[in-house]
C-alpha cells in the first residue's frame, strides 16, 4: 500500500466525516455501562500478531492506493558525473563520497559543495547524529568488485560535463587498484567549522594499518559519543579503535575478531538498556560485542553469537530500540544483544536494509530479476510503499550488461534525510521518496473503507483526540450502512 506522493503534489485533501446516524445516540448511552472502557487506546489489530522464535509473521499487503509516489532527480543538476562510493545523511546534510577522493555535501535544496577529503577515493562516510561531525574512510584498497568499479566509473564519465572535467582532476586507472604507498585513513571532520581553504575542519585522522600489506575496509561504524570506531575488513578481521575522553588520549586498537575467509559485511553500534553494543555481521554469521566499561578499560568485550547464517553486504541495520535487523532470502530477522527475537516473512534476495522513521526499508530482487523497494509499517502491519526499478541501459554502456543485452537498473545506495529517502541506482539516477501527511493517508484509507488501519495509524501518529473520535464515528456509520448494527454500536460507544 503506497502512502507516499510526488513532491509536487501538495493539494492534500481534508477528510470530511459524515455523521448521519443520530437515532442510535440513545442506544449508545444505554450500552456505555455494559461495554468495556475504550480508554482511548487503539483496538487490537485484526492482522496476525508478530510471532516469536522461529515463527514468521506475515504483514497484511493492501491494494496500492496511489498511482505514483516518487520523483526522479534529474542527474543534470544533482550528482551528475559523480562516481558515488558511499552516502550518509544527518544534521541537515546529505553526504556523498566518491571514487576520486572528494566528499560532496548537499543541503535541503540539494545545493552541493565538495572538498578533497582523501588522496585517491572515499570508501565510507558517516554523518553523526548528535554532533556536526563527519567521519570518513578513504585510500588504501578499494573494497568494491572490479566489475562494479568499472561500471560505476563508466556511468559517471558518460554524464560528466566538460566543466566538471576541467574543475576536478580525475584519477588515473591505476589509482583504482590501490597505488603503492596509499594507506587507509579514518578522518574526523567538523562540518560547522572551516579551515583556511574553506574545507571542513579536520579534527583527527587515524591510520588503520601499522604496516603493509593492507586489507580492504568493507564495513565501518562509529558510536554516538565518538568514543569507539569499528572497522571491518575483507579478510574478516574487526578492529576496534577507542578513546578516553577524560584523559583525552587514544588507546591501542583492539582486534575484536581475527582474520577469516569470510568478509565483514555490516557493523553497527547500538545502545540497549544503557549498555553499548556492537553488532558485527560477516558472510558466516552475526555476533554482538558488549562494549561496556570492561572493553573500554582494555579488556576483551563479552561476545554473543546470535546467528550462524551469513549476512550479505548492506543487509543489516539497527532500529531506534537498539535491535539489529538482518535481511535473509526468506525473511527479515530481528535480534537483541542476547538472542533472536521476531521475524517477518519477506521473500526475495535482499540487497539493502534500513530504517526510515517508523518504516523498515527493504530492497530486494523480484522473481523477474528486477530490483524492488518496499517500505513496511511494522507497527500497524501493512506495506506502505512498493516500487520497482524498470529502467534499462544498453549492454556495454556501463550498466553491467553482457553480449549486447540491456542491463537492468540496480540499487546502489540508499540514505534518508530531510524527511525523505534518496535512492541512487546503477544508472546514475537519484530518486527521492517523500511521505504524505497523516491527513492524506487517512483520506486514502477512508476512501477504501479501511477504518481499522486508519484508527491504528491515527493513534501511532499522535493524531488529535477529536479527530480520532470522528474516525470511530465514521467507522460506525460504515458498519451501520452495511447492516452490522452490533459492530456499529461498538464503534459509537468508543466516542462517548
Amino acid at each position: 500500500m503506497m502512502l507516499f506522493r510526488r513532491m509536487h503534489q501538495v493539494d492534500a485533501k481534508v477528510c470530511q466525516v459524515n455523521t448521519t446516524v443520530q437515532e442510535l445516540i440513545s442506544a449508545m448511552s444505554l450500552l456505555a455501562n455494559h461495554l468495556p472502557d475504550p480508554s482511548l487506546s487503539p483496538p487490537s489489530p485484526a492482522e496476525p500478531p508478530v510471532l516469536l522464535g522461529d515463527e514468521t509473521a506475515q504483514l497484511v499487503e493492501l491494494e496500492a492506493l496511489l498511482a505514483s509516489s516518487l520523483q526522479r532527480l534529474t542527474i543534470a543538476y544533482f550528482l551528475q558525473g559523480i562516481d558515488v562510493t558511499s552516502m550518509s545523511g544527518n544534521r541537515g546534510l546529505l553526504v556523498i563520497g566518491d571514487a576520486s577522493g572528494l566528499i560532496h555535501m548537499a543541503n535541503r535544496q540539494l545545493e552541493t559543495r565538495a572538498f578533497r577529503a582523501h588522496d585517491h577515493f572515499v570508501s565510507h562516510v558517516i554523518m553523526m547524529k548528535k554532533a556536526n561531525l563527519l567521519v570518513s574512510i578513504g585510500d588504501g584498497k578499494d573494497p568494491r568488485d572490479p566489475e562494479l568499479i568499472k561500471a560505476s566509473k563508466a556511468i559517471a564519465d558518460a554524464s560528466r560535463t566538460q566543466a566538471q572535467q576541467d574543475e576536478v582532476p580525475q584519477p588515473s586507472p591505476s589509482l583504482y587498484m590501490s597505488p603503492l604507498g596509499s594507506t587507509a585513513l579514518v578522518k574526523i571532520w567538523r562540518t560547522d567549522q572551516q579551515d583556511r581553504d574553506g574545507k571542513p575542519k579536520l579534527l583527527q585522522q587515524i591510520k588503520i594499518f601499522a604496516k603493509f600489506p593492507e586489507e580492504a575496509v568493507t564495513a565501518f561504524s562509529v558510536s554516538d559519543d565518538l568514543a569507539q570506531i569499528a572497522v571491518g575488513l575483507l579478510n574478516g578481521a574487526i578492529i576496534l579503535f577507542r578513546s578516553d575522553a577524560k584523559r583525552r588520549s587514544d588507546k591501542p586498537p583492539l582486534l575484536l575478531q581475527p582474520a577469516t575467509q569470510y568478509p565483514v559485511t555490516s557493523l553497527h553500534f547500538a545502545t540497549k538498556l544503557n549498555v553499548p553494543t556492537l553488532y558485527a555481521a560477516t558472510k558466516r554469521g552475526l555476533t554482538c560485542y558488549h562494549c561496556d566499561d570492561t572493553s573500554k578499560s582494555g579488556g576483551m568485550p563479552r561476545s554473543v553469537v546470535l546467528d550462524e547464517r551469513g549476512v550479505a553486504l548492506h543487509c543489516g541495520a539497527v532500529s531506534e530500540d537498539g535491535d539489529m535487523a538482518v535481511g535473509q532470502s526468506d525473511a527479515v530477522y530481528f535480534y537483541t544483544p542476547e538472542d533472536r527475537s521476531v521475524c517477518f516473512g519477506f521473500d526475495g534476495d535482499k540487497k539493502y536494509l534500513g530504517f526510515f522513521k517508523q518504516y523498515l526499508l527493504v530492497a530486494h530482487v523480484d522473481p523477474r530479476g528486477r530490483h524492488q523497494v518496499n517500505l513496511y509499517d511494522l507497527q500497524n502491519k501493512f506495506i506502505a510503499f512498493n516500487w520497482t526499478l524498470t529502467n534499462t541501459a544498453k549492454g556495454g554502456g556501463g550498466g553491467g550488461g553482457r553480449f549486447g543485452d540491456d542491463a537492468a537498473e540496480e540499487i546502489r545506495h540508499v540514505v534518508s534525510e530531510f524527511g525523505a529517502v534518496f535512492v541512487q541506482s546503477s544508472l546514475g539516477y537519484v530518486y527521492r521518496l517523500l511521505e504524505v501527511d497523516t491527513t492524506s493517508k487517512l483520506d486514502i484509507l477512508f476512501r477504501k473503507h479501511l477504518y481499522s488501519i486508519a484508527i491504528s495509524l491515527a493513534f501511532s501518529s499522535n493524531y488529535d483526540l477529536t479527530s480520532i473520535m470522528d474516525i470511530f464515528r465514521a467507522y460506525g456509520d460504515h458498519l451501520y450502512q452495511k447492516g452490522d448494527f452490533d459492530g456499529s454500536l461498538r464503534q459509537y460507544a468508543r466516542t462517548i
